[in-house]
């Protein structure tokens, strides 16, 4: 009575806009600008390659391609390419810059786990412990770092928290059932791994669901439909991939099984020891990991009474991770990025449990001793992941990125030796696909150090003539005469084709 319109609105929407500010805090604006570097450099590359392409030669939206002309004219399809589409859509309206893709997985990242926030109000009836539930769940560096990368796994996950928290509301309407799904829609033709959630939001209101649940048949049909199109747009797409790339010649792009059966028992010994021992570390504080862990087995104590909808969602939900982790096994030894796929059940099963406990008869003081820890959780959880952050952003090179590092911003160098946009080069001694052709900004190919001799006997015998040729400086190959020195770029000797 003693709050106007306007500060009620602004009491109500504090979680979020705390949120908000303590993401920019967190993940910092360094983060969101720095160039392709560090962890994953390769896939970096590989994913701008594909926005370059439709900013630089007018690609068609179906016919994505990259630098590297390993296959027919770069011509190779991976993930759905709409953000890549849409990045190279923004650079024609503000100009080019390649943290442009970051800005927009951070923004996804965030309007998810707002979309978490406001779900936990639903669950909890409670602002504060929402915010600090969801802050608990948001402690995880390898969350920080993909929510300010160019990967796709950090969109995907977004755009699947995004859909979450609006499926999951208890007072979800028809109209938010269908923007659940066309999120999903768009997560899974991204990552096909989130699959496994929209399965499990759609099990129970299609298999058991009734009025008395709150299930119409009009949203059953809404479930049904979403399933149905998001299932067959998917598997549409995947045979559409594996038809572009098997046309254009391209193989790199295509992720193969590497399941658990198919592994040596050294070998799953190998990839538990860099679970528990090196990526851990990385993905939570042990505290919050504990934390998390916990609360799955916690829900499952009290399963009886959350919503049966609720239920049925995390138990299909726990059997997909689990599911996904025997057949891709051998993955989550490299690829801390396939460990996102588990965050939104962890951030599900905490506010569930949250929930729970919030809504226990008198439950003042356990809801304030809920608070401290969750309070305590996510500052001491938060802290680390930032630290974390800070130490990962500070180790720019690699096997990878090293070699081709000081080409970064060269294209216009190459181009008063006369290798125009239009020119195609060879790199020798790029490990990478893309990493010397994106800095470059031209296409061709490239030849790891090892591959050296191969690149000479190549240059030999192809018919067809690169424009240019670099050379690593502490290569030493033998080219055809048609080639000439031209000058030297970073730690490139530049030949040009006569």
């Amino acid at each position: 009575m003693f709050i106007n319109g306007r500060q009620q609105d602004a009491i109500r929407l504090w979680p979020y806009l705390a949120f908000i500010t303590c993401a920019v805090l967190a993940v910092g604006w360094y983060a969101l600008q720095r160039s392709p570097s560090g962890i994953h450099f390769v896939r970096q590359t590989d994913s701008l390659a594909f926005a370059d392409q439709y900013y630089f030669f007018d690609q068609a939206f179906f016919e994505p391609a990259v630098y590297n002309l390993s296959s027919e004219e770069g011509k190779a399809a991976c993930e759905f390419p709409l953000l890549y589409y849409v990045t190279a859509l923004l650079y024609r309206v503000l100009g080019y810059d390649d943290s442009i893709l970051r800005v927009i997985t951070f923004l996804l990242v965030v309007a998810g786990m707002l979309s978490f926030i406001r779900l936990g109000i639903a669950l909890t009836g409670n602002r504060l412990l929402s915010f600090l539930s969801v802050g608990l769940v948001c402690g995880s560096c390898i969350l920080y770092y993909y929510a300010s990368n160019v990967l796709p796994d950090g969109a995907a996950r977004g755009l699947t928290l995004l859909a979450l928290g609006i499926g999951l509301h208890p007072n979800v309407s028809r109209a938010g059932l269908w923007l659940t799904y066309l999120l999903f829609l768009i997560a899974c033709l991204i990552k096909i791994t989130y699959l496994i959630y929209p399965a499990a939001l759609a099990a129970y209101p299609l298999l058991r669901g009734t009025a008395l649940d709150g299930i119409s048949a009009g949203n059953r049909f809404v479930h049904f439909a979403g399933l149905g199109a998001l299932g067959a747009a998917v598997v549409a797409w995947t045979i559409y991939v594996h038809h572009y790339n098997g046309l254009y010649g391209d193989r790199y792009f295509l992720t193969t099984w590497a399941p658990a059966w198919n592994m040596s028992a050294a070998a799953r010994q190998d990839v538990w020891l860099y679970l528990s021992d090196y990526w851990s570390g990385a993905f939570y504080k042990p505290s919050s990991f504990v934390t998390l862990a916990l609360s799955l087995p916690l829900v499952f104590c009290w399963f009886r009474k959350l919503l049966p909808g609720h239920a049925t969602f995390i138990l299909l939900a726990c059997a997909g991770c689990a599911v996904l982790m025997v057949f891709f096994l051998e993955k989550f030894k490299d690829h801390d990025y396939y460990l996102l796929v588990t965050i939104p059940l962890a951030a599900t099963s905490l506010l569930l449990l949250v929930g729970l406990i919030a809504r226990k008869p008198n439950p003042r003081a356990l809801r304030w001793m809920t608070v401290a820890a969750l309070a305590l959780l996510s500052y001491v959880g938060n802290r680390y992941a930032h630290q974390k952050l800070t130490n990962r952003l500070a180790v720019r090179e690699d096997h990878f990125s090293t070699p081709v590092e000081r080409l970064a911003g060269q294209g216009a160098v190459l181009q008063a030796l006369g290798c125009l946009p239009a020119h195609t080069v060879a790199v020798v001694g790029d490990y990478t696909r893309n990493g010397s052709l994106f800095h470059l900004k031209r296409k061709g190919m490239t030849f790891s150090p090892e591959r050296a001799k191969e690149a000479g006997r190549l240059l030999h015998t192809s018919h067809e003539r690169f424009d240019f040729v670099l050379v690593r400086d502490s290569l030493d190959i033998s080219l055809p005469a048609v080639y000439h020195p031209a000058g030297a770029i970073g730690n490139y000797r530049v030949f040009a084709l006569h």
